[in-house]
């Protein structure tokens, strides 16, 4: 009996430290139940947070809600027009260089064909 205590106690510890670095406590939990909490525990030990990923993603434009604010690179919503870390206005939209390039390409189709 209490051998599965200390098994549910360290299985619950590897499902906060899950949480708390915004992962799944519930999947970790079951993780740690089924294999060993020291898997669990590894397993925790080796994700990197949650925030860290987003950040990454937004910094290498791959984010479809978010973007870095020019001014002080924090990051804000795409719709934006102030920035609510600094208060400078936001005059970058939030459309791709892919996209531009393709704006300004029908753009300069459209003035150049004849009418």
């Amino acid at each position: 009996m209490e051998v599965e205590g200390v098994w549910l106690l360290l299985s619950a510890i590897a499902a906060g430290l899950a949480h708390s670095k915004g992962r799944s406590a519930v999947g970790v939990f079951f993780l740690s139940i089924f294999l060993t909490p020291l898997v669990g525990l590894v397993t925790v030990a080796l994700m990197a947070k949650r925030e860290t990923l987003d950040r990454e993603r937004i910094e290498a434009g791959r984010s479809a809600t978010h973007r870095l604010c020019p001014a002080c690179a924090e990051i804000v919503r795409h719709a934006a027009t102030v920035c609510s870390h600094c208060g400078r206005a936001l005059t970058e939209t939030a459309e791709s260089s892919e996209e531009a390039r393709t704006r300004r390409l029908v753009e300069a189709l459209s003035r150049s064909s004849p009418k």
